[in-house]
């Protein structure tokens, strides 16, 4: 890529897409290498750490399953079952979609149960694999942001025809407008953005530096330094801390209404047609399907009311935030 950089740079290329000629020259390569930079990063981060999730038999069989889950019908329009006692007739429903519901259920939970089961057996699951892989995705980021600032101040100097330009000038002079539409609403860190330059910059501020963010009023610190370094070396100590149920976790439940009815009632249960006589009573029932894996808790282990933020084992997770505390967790996201 460092070639096709030089080359463009003296040696246009054209490009026949056999219904035009596009040019290819420094800007596009930049832009080019630029966006390669950035996936190559995002490999290295994936693959940083042990994320393998294997199940029970070390195999990944549980993915072939995972799409084997099929959605089955079950008819919401009319009942599926009934109760008839003393005049009170109980009809019982699905919930509309519930199918649906319950296969998607079905879903979560085999993806939670290989979750569980990789992080209570498996003692290299989240661990990091080789620090490089982040050193490496790191450098990669900063190359790319200095390909963005290089290649769109190639473009914005060029004064040659543009019309065949894959990426033109007025496309770069069309973003470096768009920031003149930052206002005292958005990011303070966005304050002093006036062009494509300035992100690329800020960017590689961000990866180099303890950097100080305010949102909510909250100011707090990131030092992605320690994420690039492999500081965190298991990400399973910095997980909430949550117990899980023990049992079924989809289960059924029900909720209905009813009224006064006087006289007899029909209708098909299981395609099947029902007269009943002197009804007194009509009451109509739906069942839902229903997944609860588990329930946040405090370092005690208590579980917390379903609105209060997580607790966490370490709130700056290892000098990333490094002066992040619980006060100030509330504070940022209440």
């Amino acid at each position: 890529m460092t070639h096709a950089v030089a080359l463009a740079d003296s040696n246009v290329i054209y490009i026949d897409t056999g219904e035009e000629t596009m040019e290819v020259d420094c800007g596009e390569i930049y832009a080019f290498r630029a966006a390669v930079n950035m996936i190559y990063a995002a490999f290295n981060m994936v693959v940083a750490y042990d994320m393998d999730l294997k199940d029970e038999n070390n195999s990944y069989q549980w993915i072939t399953d995972l799409y084997d889950i099929e959605t089955e019908y079950y008819d919401d329009t009319s009942p599926h079952d009934h109760s008839f006692v003393d005049g009170h007739l109980t009809l019982y429903y699905y919930e509309d979609g519930y199918g649906e519901r319950l296969a998607n259920n079905q879903k979560v939970e085999l993806i939670a149960r290989v979750l569980q089961y990789n992080i209570e057996n498996h003692t290299s699951f989240g661990t990091l694999r080789n620090a490089n892989y982040l050193s490496t995705a790191r450098n990669a980021i900063i190359n790319a942001a200095n390909d963005v600032r290089d290649g769109a101040a190639y473009i914005l100097d060029e004064d040659d025809y543009q019309a065949n330009d894959i990426i033109k000038k007025e496309n770069i002079n069309s973003i470096n407008e768009e920031f003149s539409n930052i206002d005292e609403g958005d990011p303070l860190f966005m304050q002093d953005w006036t062009c494509i330059a300035d992100v690329a910059n800020w960017l590689q501020t961000i990866l180099t530096e303890n950097y100080q963010f305010t949102a909510n009023d909250v100011d707090f610190h990131v030092n992605l330094s320690v994420l690039f370094s492999g500081t965190i070396s298991d990400v399973r100590d910095n997980i909430p801390f949550y117990s899980l149920n023990e049992g079924d976790w989809i289960y059924d439940t029900e909720d209905g209404w009813g009224y006064s009815y006087s006289g007899s009632y029909s209708t098909t249960i299981n395609g099947v047609p029902f007269t009943f006589e002197n009804v007194n009573y009509l009451e109509r029932v739906y069942k839902y399907s229903e997944l609860s894996i588990g329930e946040f808790t405090d370092e005690a282990g208590n579980p917390i009311a379903e609105d209060e933020l997580p607790y966490f084992p370490d709130y700056t997770f290892n000098g990333l935030f490094p002066d992040m505390t619980r006060a100030k967790f509330i504070e940022l996201f209440e």
